[in-house]
């Protein structure tokens, strides 16, 4: 039962940021969440309303180290993906938020740090946000 409501809580959170970026006046004319798949531990998933900048986020994106301790850098290499970017960390456990940074991309190739110090050891979902779509990927804290 407890993944059951692991998973609804973690549903509601994504719905939650996905309906208040549009109330704060969204992130632009596309969100999009990504993610990459560096090692055995991640899985990703994009969704959203354009396919194409998620195939290129998701191409584009690094998220190492992964396994983590502590720092986690998110690099982003490509000139189509520039403005509002909007990263979270969700405990897979509980659904909650351990990390939400903004940053606004503005060159071709720039990297953003999270800081995951504080969060305890396990597996958390990585959202990056762009627009109206979003990429996932699952990380691990050591």
């Amino acid at each position: 039962m407890k993944p059951l409501k692991s998973l609804i809580t973690l549903f509601f959170v994504a719905l939650f940021f996905y309906a208040n970026s549009f109330a704060q006046g969204g992130f632009g004319d596309v969100p999009v969440y990504n993610g990459s798949t560096v090692d055995r531990y991640s899985s990703s998933q994009t969704s959203g309303f354009s396919p194409s900048i998620n195939a290129e986020l998701a191409k584009s994106t690094i998220i190492y180290p992964n396994p983590t301790f502590g720092e986690l850098t998110v690099e982003i290499s490509s000139p189509e993906i520039k403005g509002p970017i909007q990263v979270q960390v969700l405990s897979q456990t509980t659904g909650q938020a351990v990390a939400v940074e903004r940053f606004n991309k503005m060159d071709d190739t720039e990297e953003f740090r999270i800081d995951l110090l504080q969060a305890t050891p396990g597996r958390y979902t990585l959202m990056i946000g762009y627009g109206n779509n979003y990429y996932r990927t699952t990380i691990v804290k050591r």
